[in-house]
């Protein structure tokens, strides 16, 4: 497993060697199936670092991962939690959206999206509340899910105080 510091080579080694074995993975992946059961095989193996809180590798087993099948929801959502965890609010918004329009329901996700929009450098609080917003339409109260001064906060947003 590589390990190393911030710099750029080291971000240059480790997306060398992303690439090289998604290539790999590619090549040995010759039917659906087989890209299928390599996504299933390296979801496990990211499961697995996660609940070791080794998080940068279980990302990295989830990009292999998409690398296999890209249409993977449940390996999306997987990355989007961990990216959440690490801070990394833009990447987890991309793979809840992604998630998303495979589940649009999924009350947990919606309020994670929610959450990582919020969280964002520069919040997109218009994102925060149709999200929030859509959770109310799924009959979720909002303070029962711990969610208190969305009203505040969405204030003024489309579909809040008769926007």
């Amino acid at each position: 497993m590589l390990r190393c510091g911030p710099s750029r080579l080291c971000r240059s080694a480790r997306l060398t060697s992303v690439f090289v074995v998604c290539l790999l993975c590619v090549a040995c992946a010759h039917t659906a199936e087989d890209a299928k059961a390599a996504a299933v095989t390296h979801l496990k193996k990211g499961n697995a670092l996660r609940d070791l809180h080794l998080l940068a590798e279980a990302e990295h087993e989830y990009d292999l991962a998409l690398a296999s099948y890209a249409d993977a929801a449940n390996v999306h959502l997987s990355r989007g939690q961990v990216r959440y965890l690490q801070k990394n609010y833009r990447g987890a918004v991309e793979d809840f959206d992604f998630y998303l329009s495979k589940a649009p329901t999924d009350v947990k996700v919606l309020l994670l999206r929610s959450l990582s929009k919020s969280s964002l450098q520069h919040p997109d609080i218009a994102g925060a509340c149709a999200d929030l917003r859509q959770l109310k339409n799924l009959g979720v109260s909002l303070e029962q899910s711990g969610v208190g001064g969305a009203d505040q906060y969405c204030h003024g947003q489309e579909g809040w105080d008769g926007h």
